[in-house]
């Protein structure tokens, strides 16, 4: 992370609850600099846990949105698969070598097919991608 950062991070982010909230504050270099959505030991390590969804969703998309334009916070998108590769994104999580999110792209889709494709992945492996919907090209 050093040689990634070498001025530190500004802040850092839990997303997976893997157990690394020790390491994320060596890393932000302060307890109040680390959020976790996913391990309920932060605040055991003085950390931030969050709850659940914010009251006011369409205000922090719109920060995050601010924040990515301004190039302050990027979310790296280490592999997409098209929808029939999903099994591929399962294997390249499991093997725990990803660097970023797995993003399976439903495209030629109607959205009521893609609205089932995609609560049928979320329900299967709820915590190894995002679900991206293309428009076909």
């Amino acid at each position: 992370m050093k040689e990634l950062a070498p001025e530190g991070v500004d802040a850092a982010l839990d997303l997976a609850g893997s157990g690394i909230i020790p390491e994320l504050i060596e890393i932000g270099g302060d307890p109040s600099r680390v959020l976790s959505v996913a391990d309920f030991s932060a605040e055991q390590y003085g950390a931030k846990f969050s709850l659940g969804p914010p009251k006011d969703p369409e205000r922090v998309f719109a920060d995050v949105a601010r924040l990515c334009s301004e190039g302050l916070f990027r979310l790296r998108v280490d592999q997409t698969f098209p929808l029939e590769r999903t099994a591929e994104a399962q294997e390249a999580s499991a093997n725990g070598r990803v660097t970023g999110k797995l993003v399976i792209s439903i495209s030629e889709m109607s959205s009521n097919k893609w609205l089932v494709a995609a609560s049928t992945l979320r329900s299967i492996m709820p915590s190894i991608f995002q679900v991206s919907a293309q428009g076909s090209r």
